[in-house]
């Protein structure tokens, strides 16, 4: 399994990961979790493997896209001194080619800049001697003619470029997402085809605890 004995684990994003946290509690604290992903993945590590004694961190942040995770990466994410960071970013690059089109408010990040922004991410994480682990950015959309859907797929590519050139492991979510939507409505996992609801989050979480190989028939070993 990838995290191990006494491992911190943060995962770093947007409104996705952030999912309502408390920000005024302590790191690691149950109550800072969020209601979503992150939540059910601490459960899962905690009640499956206690002996691990994992911290699970919630560094997501509402609205973030990959230039804002970047300007508070290092106090915000790597201060914790993580084994590994889970990264998460990416839809608030796509969403802002949309949501503030005719406002015009700010300039929306490309793919070569995101692509930039997420090197550098990468970069940091292993300078502060941390395993990166890459989430696809995912929308709840089967349509791949949508607009916002077929925008998306090109920075869906660029991590997946990155993740192969860098040699870290990614986690496709999109894909999981794609196959639950042959069977069920979108409206199942999201109300907005972008945040997820306790569907969808499960489905988030499961997705990445199947890929990093946890045990759920794992009997806890006595400390």
């Amino acid at each position: 399994m990838l995290i191990h004995e006494n491992d911190v684990i943060v995962f770093a994003g947007d409104s996705v990961t952030d999912a309502g946290r408390d920000k005024s509690i302590p790191a690691g604290a149950f109550a800072g979790m969020g209601q979503g992903y992150v939540r059910f993945i601490s459960q899962a590590l905690v009640t499956t493997y206690p002996e691990f004694a994992n911290m699970v961190v919630n560094a997501g942040v509402s609205g973030d896209d990959s230039a804002q995770l970047l300007e508070r990466f290092e106090a915000d994410v790597l201060t914790y001194c993580p084994q590994i960071v889970c990264i998460l970013i990416g839809i608030n690059d796509v969403w802002r080619w949309y949501d503030q089109r005719f406002q015009r408010s700010k300039q929306a990040i490309t793919t070569e800049q995101f692509g930039n922004n997420y090197q550098l991410l990468i970069d940091m994480t292993r300078s502060a001697k941390a395993t990166p682990v890459l989430m696809s950015p995912f929308m709840f959309e089967k349509n791949i003619q949508d607009p916002m859907r077929r925008r998306l797929s090109a920075y869906q590519e660029v991590v997946e470029i990155l993740a192969q050139s860098n040699h870290v492991r990614m986690i496709d979510v999109q894909s999981v997402i794609d196959q639950f939507l042959t069977i069920e409505s979108s409206y199942t996992l999201s109300l907005d085809r972008v945040h997820p609801n306790e569907y969808g989050h499960f489905l988030v979480a499961r997705t990445f605890l199947n890929a990093i190989d946890l045990k759920w028939q794992h009997t806890p070993k006595e400390r």
